[in-house]
């Protein structure tokens, strides 16, 4: 009965996805809440870390506080409350900031304002065409990546490893004690705390995706490198 449960839920690692999907744009033009999808891919709190992150295409943003996030442009807060989630819980004490978060984006946030970038004039060095751009002031994030501990030696049984489109993690599986065990990654820089051994593991057994993840799968295996 164990196995066909522990079965069943490897099999939800891999179903498609029907979220949302968001364009990653260029440059800071004049912005249009209806083209600018911005390229988030999911968020949440990691009690891991203690912190709140934000998965885009090309790396992990940390967020000490939830309020925080206040500071991102106004169309990536609105975003927040329409992609996906983590499965952890926010921290109790901010449910109530978080509920009204959601309750304002839908009101475009007429009273809890989030950073609105203002709109400046200037020419491009290159062409001499005068352009307007929005001068993006960068986030409260945490200056350095917080790092878990991670499972130490778990190559002695170690299954596989996959990208998971649901999670977005990185989920190793290994047998110990006669029990498997699964260690989900949400930032491949957490990887740098395993052991040389184990990443020597998951540099032999490359980590396995769907087609469609091949970028943020990459991710991964270009951090565990010998």
């Amino acid at each position: 009965m164990k196995k066909d449960v522990e079965k069943e839920d490897r099999s939800k690692w891999f179903k498609d996805s029907h979220e949302r999907k968001f364009k990653r744009p260029l440059k800071y033009f004049q912005r249009d809440r209806n083209v600018s999808l911005a390229d988030i891919i999911s968020w949440g709190f990691l009690p891991q870390v203690n912190a709140y992150a934000i998965r885009r295409e090309f790396g992990v943003q940390y967020f000490e506080r939830l309020y925080d996030i206040m500071s991102l442009p106004w169309w990536d807060v609105d975003e927040l409350s329409k992609v996906r989630s983590l499965d952890y819980p926010v921290r109790k004490n901010d449910v109530a900031m978080w509920d009204y978060i959601k309750y304002e984006s839908l009101k475009e946030f007429r009273k809890w304002k989030p950073h609105h970038p203002r709109r400046v004039q200037r020419v491009d060095p290159e062409t001499g065409v005068t352009e307007t751009i929005l001068n993006v002031k960068p986030p409260r994030t945490m200056k350095t990546i917080p790092m878990p501990q991670m499972e130490q030696e778990f190559y002695k049984g170690f299954i596989g490893w996959v990208y998971s489109c649901r999670t977005t993690e990185a989920i190793i599986s290994y047998r110990a004690g006669g029990e498997i065990r699964d260690i989900h990654v949400y930032d491949p820089m957490w990887l740098v705390n395993c052991s040389a051994k184990d990443i020597e593991c998951l540099f032999i057994n490359k980590i396995r995706y769907q087609p469609a993840d091949k970028e943020q799968a990459q991710q991964f295996q270009r951090v565990a490198s010998p």
